[in-house]
């Protein structure tokens, strides 16, 4: 079992959360593309997301992080949009300052954020073991490695302290290895 949402896995998730609220849709989105956990999910504010940047408070010795909210000609992925209806629904919130609110107004607890994900992603026949909304960091992190994005720049969107805490994400088999060397000394040693 993967440690980390296929790219198909994360599309049909982010279609169901946009299916199901502006909220869930904003939440998940800016979860996975800023690799957040869900206590820094909860404490963003409206301030933390202003002037088409994230700032990101980061808890457990991670640096914090000031990042460009990032546009798509994906509807999925644009979060400038995505935000944008979020906020147009999300009204004043009873003058709330947190971004993610409930009903009443009152900013949601990280408990909250993991119930609405387990669910989503129950409805999306993710497996028991990756319904955490942690697995969204995991998954942003190793679909950057994988696609040949330095660990340092994916250490510096996760704001990992230590860069060990990144290549955890690297999820290289010896199959992998053997191919990616072979393809290395070829071109290096080639006529």
């Amino acid at each position: 079992m993967s440690e980390y949402l296929t790219h198909q896995e994360l599309t049909a998730i982010l279609t169901a959360a946009r299916t199901h609220s502006a909220r869930l849709h904003a939440i998940v989105l800016l979860a996975y593309t800023h690799a957040l956990r869900v206590s820094e999910i909860a404490s963003l504010t409206l301030t933390d997301v202003a002037n088409g940047r994230v700032d990101v408070r980061r808890c457990k010795g991670s640096r914090r992080t000031v990042q460009p909210l990032q546009s798509s000609a994906n509807s999925l992925f644009d979060e400038p949009s995505v935000l944008a209806k979020w906020l147009a629904t999300r009204g004043d919130a009873d003058g709330s300052q947190l971004l993610f609110t409930s009903r009443q107004g009152s900013g949601l607890k990280p408990r909250q954020i993991q119930n609405l994900f387990e669910d989503l992603t129950l409805r999306c026949g993710i497996d028991r073991d990756r319904r955490h909304i942690h697995i969204l960091k995991h998954s942003v992190c190793s679909h950057l490695i994988r696609a040949g994005v330095s660990p340092a720049y994916v250490q510096a969107q996760a704001g990992h302290a230590d860069i060990n805490n990144t290549m955890r994400y690297s999820h290289v088999n010896q199959h992998e290895a053997a191919a990616e060397t072979a393809r290395a000394l070829q071109s290096v040693f080639a006529a």
